[in-house]
């Protein structure tokens, strides 16, 4: 949710970098390129062989998955032979039914079967025994990964590991690996990842790095380690914030995913802005949130309100570690909220109502200082960037 609003230059900082203006015809040479000269690797076109399975993996949150794959399938077209392409995915895929035809008949023109697949964590026929892990645990993995001859993951920063290495596995294994990677984050559990990585044979990964509004900034290919330090700078320019002491009020977006935004995001980043000021006042979170918050979201919302030290204690030990922040948060500044619910239905949640942009213009318009912090949910904030 982007405001139209105008920020006076004097007061409001805007401490995220822009991104190229055509995104479209930028984001196919921006994968033309990375493709063509990868950091310390072959090219992709040098890495696929006649009569291949090959599986490009698009993992979670992976920005503009449309234009993405635009950039990719315009790419292989230029070299591709007769072969096969899956692009494995473990959410719904931006293309409709109609542009997965309009691709899957370019590539049966090149003799090239184009497969769209949707990894079901449920579904035990779809996944294969990899590997044992280093305690005995079963290592699954998608079936599709397991028979490729070749996987390239297509991945972003949010889905890698301190090395860069993409996040394929627990994401495309079954229910119980997620849950139990969910339940800890022990060395053995990271042993574990990496021992399924290796044994998928992933050796080149693409990466995208997104600006805010998900809008594509580079792309870079190569080994996961070269790839993760040099797309580092610029992930660092758009999502590292440094928290400013001078910032009373603070407009925050929820831009990406345009729909099915949820109160995580709202929580995730009110969060994020209260962070980047030390003395914010005002705090607007801008989303297109249209649904009222769950138990859990609930009752953190009415922690400012709530005198019950038990229940307090109660809901604060069974919320997720990130949000035990949002106590303190209320009690420093007003919270207000733009999005799809109405009027009564905010208040009765104890959040400012914003009816329209004309309200957060005169939020700005009085402001001493401020901070304007697009796609807030995906920022980190330190003292030092």
């Amino acid at each position: 949710m982007i405001p139209t609003i105008k920020l006076p230059p004097e007061t409001f900082a805007q401490p995220q970098a822009n991104g190229p203006s055509d995104s479209k015809q930028s984001v196919d040479s921006l994968f033309k390129a990375a493709l063509s000269e990868p950091i310390e690797f072959p090219p992709l076109s040098q890495l696929l062989f006649e009569g291949d399975k090959i599986a490009f993996v698009l993992l979670q949150h992976l920005p503009s998955q449309s234009q993405c794959l635009s950039g990719l399938f315009n790419h292989l077209l230029e070299f591709i032979t007769p072969c096969q392409i899956d692009i494995v995915t473990s959410m719904e895929i931006e293309l409709d039914e109609q542009q997965q035809a309009s691709w899957s008949e370019k590539f049966k023109q090149r003799d090239v079967e184009l497969n769209f697949v949707l990894h079901d964590a449920s579904d035990s026929q779809r996944h294969a025994f990899l590997a044992a892990s280093y305690t005995g645990e079963p290592i699954y993995i998608d079936r599709t990964l397991f028979d490729a001859d070749t996987v390239i993951p297509v991945t972003s920063k949010s889905n890698t590991d301190p090395d860069g290495r993409p996040l394929v596995y627990p994401e495309f294994s079954n229910s119980q690996t997620r849950i139990r990677f969910q339940a800890a984050a022990s060395d053995e559990l990271r042993g574990e990842f990496r021992m399924a990585y290796e044994a998928l044979g992933i050796c080149y990964v693409i990466e995208v790095v997104s600006g805010p509004g998900g809008e594509i900034l580079s792309v870079s290919s190569g080994e996961h380690e070269k790839v993760a330090n040099h797309t580092q700078q610029t992930v660092s320019s758009n999502w590292h914030v440094q928290r400013s002491e001078d910032a009373r009020v603070v407009v925050a977006t929820v831009e990406t995913p345009e729909s099915g935004q949820t109160w995580d995001h709202f929580f995730k980043a009110l969060i994020a802005a209260a962070a980047a000021s030390e003395n914010a006042q005002q705090i607007v979170v801008c989303t297109n949130i249209d649904s009222l918050p769950s138990d859990i979201h609930y009752q953190l919302l009415q922690l400012p309100f709530e005198t019950d030290c038990e229940l307090l204690t109660q809901v604060m030990s069974s919320a997720p570690e990130i949000y035990r922040a949002i106590p303190g948060i209320f009690e420093e500044a007003t919270i207000y909220l733009k999005s799809r619910l109405s009027e009564s239905e905010v208040e009765d949640l104890g959040l400012g109502f914003i009816s329209s942009d004309s309200d957060i213009q005169r939020i700005v318009d009085n402001a001493e200082s401020g901070i304007y912090l697009r796609d807030a949910h995906l920022c980190k904030v330190a003292d030092d960037v």
